[in-house]
């Protein structure tokens, strides 16, 4: 079950306030079960932190997660996209093991 960001939070050493949410459903066309919907909440935060690094620009993406951030003399500074998405019912296990088919 997925549930709203929340507004202020701290995770690997770094304070995040999260300045933006939005709630979406919609029936995804690429998944097996199409007539289940489903539902995300995007999120978009700033972030202030501490690091051993003196300087470091860093840009991170992953399956449409982003992260930038800068740090000068210890202190990072940044800002992040992120989402979590399931089916709006729950995700439904396999009634058989796909191995079993072969």
């Amino acid at each position: 079950m997925i549930t709203k960001p929340k507004r202020f939070y701290a995770y690997c050493h770094k304070v995040y306030f999260t300045y933006k949410t939005k709630y979406s459903e919609w029936i995804n066309e690429y998944h097996k079960d199409s007539l289940n919907p489903w539902h995300m909440w995007e999120e978009w935060a700033i972030f202030i932190g501490f690091d051993n690094r003196i300087f470091s620009i860093e840009k991170d993406y992953y399956d449409g997660h982003t992260a930038e951030s800068i740090t000068i003399l210890g202190l990072i500074v940044g800002k992040l996209y992120s989402y979590d998405s399931e089916p709006v019912n729950g995700w439904v296990k396999e009634d058989k093991n796909p191995v079993d088919n072969l």
